[in-house]
C-alpha cells in the first residue's frame, strides 16, 4: 500500500468549506482503488484492491445507491446530492487510511445509505446540519431494516459520527454520540486472507513483552504486583479464561496421576460456560504462582465472612 496522506482540516473554516475541502481531497489526492478512478461514477469496481489484501470475494463492485420497494417492485436509487459526494469521499478515504475488506464496505455504505435516508427525512439541505436526532433517526431505520446486521452498522455510523466532528463537517457536537440501542454482533467476519492474519498478529504480544514477563514476574514484591504478574503467569502456561483463573479454589494445588500411569502436578481448575472441572498439569513455578495468589487473596476472606448473609440472624 502507498503512503498513507490524512486530511487536516482547518480551524477558520466552516463546516461547510471543510467538507468541500475533504471531497476535493478524496477526490484529486487519495489513489486508492487506482489513479485512473472515475469518482463520478455511481459505481466503483474493487476487485483488484481486494485482491491487493489477499481477499478472493465475489464482492466487485461499490455502489452508491439503494434499492426502494415500491408497488412496482424493487427500484434503484442514487443517494441524495446532500451526501453522495461525501460518501464517496469518505470510502475512499477509509480504504487508504485502513484496509477495508468487502463485509467492512457493507457495513460503510449501509450506515452511509441509512444516514442519508435520514437527512432526506429530516428535510436538511446540507451534510454539515447532521445532528444526533438525525441520528437517531438513522439508527430507527437501521433497526427496521435488518436486525442480523444491525449491531455492524450501527457500529460504523457511530464511527461515521465521530469522523464528521473530528474533522468539523458538522455544525452540531456529535462526536459523542453513542448508538441508543443495542444490537447482535454478527458472525460474518472476515476469518480469512491477508487482512485477516494481519489483525490477529497485530493483537499478539511482541518478543520484547513476552522476555520481560518472567523479569516483571521474579521482581514484583507488592501484592498488587504479585497478583497481577501470578494470573499472568497462570494464564500463560493455562490458557484459561479469565473467570476460571480468578475462581481458583483454595485447595488449588494438587498432585495427580496422568491416564499413562505418571505422576504430574496440576491445579484443580473449575470450568465454566458448561465445561467440567477438570486438573491442568503445569509446573512448580505455577504452583508457587498459585500459592502467592493464595497468600494475598486469604487476607479478604475474613472481610467476605463478615459481609455474608446471615439467614439465621
Amino acid at each position: 500500500m502507498t503512503d498513507v496522506i490524512l486530511f487536516k482540516p482547518q480551524r477558520e473554516l466552516s463546516a461547510e468549506e471543510h467538507l468541500n475541502a475533504f471531497i476535493r481531497f478524496a477526490q484529486s489526492e487519495l489513489t486508492t482503488f487506482g489513479t485512473d478512478l472515475d469518482f463520478n461514477s455511481n459505481e466503483w469496481e474493487v476487485r483488484s484492491y481486494l485482491a491487493s489484501l489477499g481477499i478472493k470475494d465475489t464482492y466487485s463492485g461499490i455502489r452508491f445507491l439503494y434499492f426502494s420497494h415500491s408497488k412496482g417492485g424493487r427500484e434503484r436509487r442514487l443517494l441524495s446530492p446532500i451526501s453522495i459526494n461525501f460518501a464517496k469521499a469518505y470510502v475512499r478515504y477509509k480504504a487508504a487510511t485502513k484496509p477495508t475488506s468487502a463485509g467492512s464496505f457493507s457495513h460503510i455504505l449501509r450506515a452511509l445509505r441509512t444516514l442519508d435516508l435520514a437527512l432526506v427525512a429530516a428535510g436538511v439541505e446540507s451534510l454539515t446540519k447532521c445532528s444526533a436526532a438525525i441520528l437517531d433517526q438513522a439508527v430507527a431505520l437501521l433497526r427496521d431494516a435488518n436486525r442480523h446486521t444491525f449491531y455492524n452498522t450501527a457500529y460504523a455510523l457511530q464511527t461515521l459520527a465521530r469522523f464528521l466532528d473530528e474533522n468539523g463537517l458538522v455544525i452540531y457536537p456529535i462526536g459523542s454520540w453513542v448508538c441508543p440501542a443495542r444490537g447482535t454482533r454478527s458472525g460474518s467476519g472476515d476469518r480469512s486472507g491477508k487482512l485477516f492474519e494481519s489483525n490477529r498478529t497485530s493483537k499478539l504480544p511482541s518478543e520484547e513483552v513476552l522476555e520481560a514477563l518472567p523479569q516483571a514476574f521474579r521482581l514484583a514484591t507488592y501484592p498488587r504486583d504479585v497478583i497481577v504478574t501470578s494470573v499472568t503467569a497462570i494464564l500463560c502456561a493455562a490458557p484459561q479464561r479469565i473467570n476460571e483463573t480468578l475462581a481458583l479454589p483454595v485447595d488449588c494445588e494438587v498432585e495427580a496421576v496422568s491416564p499413562n500411569g505418571r505422576k504430574m502436578l496440576g491445579l484443580r481448575w473449575r470450568g465454566s460456560k458448561g465445561a467440567a472441572d477438570h486438573i491442568i498439569e503445569t509446573a512448580w513455578v505455577i504452583l508457587n504462582c498459585a500459592e502467592g495468589l493464595l497468600s494475598y487473596s486469604i487476607l479478604s476472606t475474613p472481610a467476605g465472612v463478615s459481609t455474608a448473609p446471615k439467614p439465621d440472624q
